[in-house]
């Protein structure tokens, strides 16, 4: 069973749907399409979270359990609980244990 991440990012997330779709296009001007498969519909959320130690540090622990490949589950904006994964991240320091996560959760399906 896949953990849930239950930390909230911060303000402003901007998510992106994706369709995955077959396309015949014919020599007479018609062309047909249909969605590739029954998970064609797939979001990516580039998240930001801010904060001390207290807060950080235990995403990143969260992030590094899951090695990039390992799923979890997490509640994006206006949608369902689904599966996503995170291939890496970046953590900057901003001066007196405060730091910038910036993540990019994409979605997969098992």
């Amino acid at each position: 069973m896949a953990k849930v991440f239950t930390w909230p990012a911060s303000i402003g997330a901007k998510g992106e749907v994706t369709y995955s779709v077959l396309e015949a296009q014919f020599g007479d001007g018609y062309k047909q399409s249909v969605g590739d498969g029954i998970n064609n519909r797939t979001q990516s959320w580039p998240l930001t979270f801010k904060g001390h130690s207290e807060k950080i540090l235990p995403i990143v622990q969260f992030l590094d359990e899951h090695e990039g490949c390992k799923p979890f589950e997490w509640t994006p904006p206006l949608s369902k609980k689904a599966l996503f994964e995170v291939k890496g991240f970046s953590l900057t320091e901003r001066g007196t244990d405060y730091y910038v996560l910036t993540a990019t959760f994409q979605q997969v399906f098992a």
